[in-house]
């Protein structure tokens, strides 16, 4: 069996994978991805790419300034990146309206209308139906109102993934396809990954790509860290 190291081991290559050798490449860490299909091939390069840091689960809340965080970090991406690669993510800056269908949903999304009205940077307001369709004409007739939100935004998944990628791959990072088939463990640390078709290097994480990053070069990242991604990092 082959063996070849590296500083860092990431497994999978969607948007948390290549976000965290993007930056742990600013940070002067090399690390390896590896991905049992090619870089974005799955959610991450699929989903709508919508950027709204104002709702979804745990906003308002735990999660808030994480949502923030991300969408401060995709501001730079827009630019950053592509001067970075070469590659537009398609960033636009656009409104977005939430819409309701229940009472309860109404009621869910006044109740936090707010604190969403307090955060810098956004204008929003609660618009009845007929303001709705007048905003977008194919909203459905079915409607009770709507969360209008000026400052929200969105960029093309698969082109964010791929320039992550590309950028991580200028600062150092590698890409190797495979499947994962365990871990070597020396007593309770795990120091390396097994592979199909060999063993490679360190193992941390997965994680959001910047917190991840941040907390190895601290040297405080945990075994593993539940990835998760609020504030729709690439929702």
């Amino acid at each position: 069996m082959a063996t070849n190291s590296s500083d860092v081991v990431i497994i999978g290559g969607g948007i948390v994978g290549t976000a965290t050798a993007y930056f742990l490449g600013k940070a002067g860490i090399t690390s390896v991805i590896v991905e049992r299909d090619s870089v974005g091939s799955h959610a991450s390069g699929f989903a709508y790419g919508g950027l709204s840091p104002l709702s979804g689960e745990g906003i308002p809340g735990a999660l808030a300034e994480v949502a923030q965080e991300g969408m401060r970090l995709h501001r730079e991406f827009a630019s950053g990146l592509q001067e970075e690669t070469g590659i537009n993510t398609e960033y636009r800056v656009r409104p977005s309206l939430s819409l309701t269908f229940t009472e309860q949903e109404v009621r869910k999304a006044q109740a936090v209308l707010s604190w969403q009205q307090q955060q810098p940077g956004y204008s929003v307001r609660w618009v009845d139906p007929a303001e709705a369709r007048k905003i977008e004409a194919r909203v459905s007739a079915k409607t009770l109102g709507a969360v209008f939100i000026e400052g929200t935004a969105d960029a093309e998944p698969y082109r964010l993934v791929l320039a992550l990628t590309r950028a991580a791959e200028n600062m150092g990072a590698r890409v190797r396809h495979g499947n994962v088939t365990g871990l070597q463990r020396q007593g309770e640390r795990v120091t390396g990954v097994l592979l199909e078709t060999g063993r490679k290097g360190i193992l941390l994480g997965p994680a959001m790509g910047r917190l991840t990053a941040e907390l190895i070069t601290q040297g405080k990242a945990p075994l593993s860290i539940a990835a998760f991604h609020p504030g729709r990092f690439a929702k």
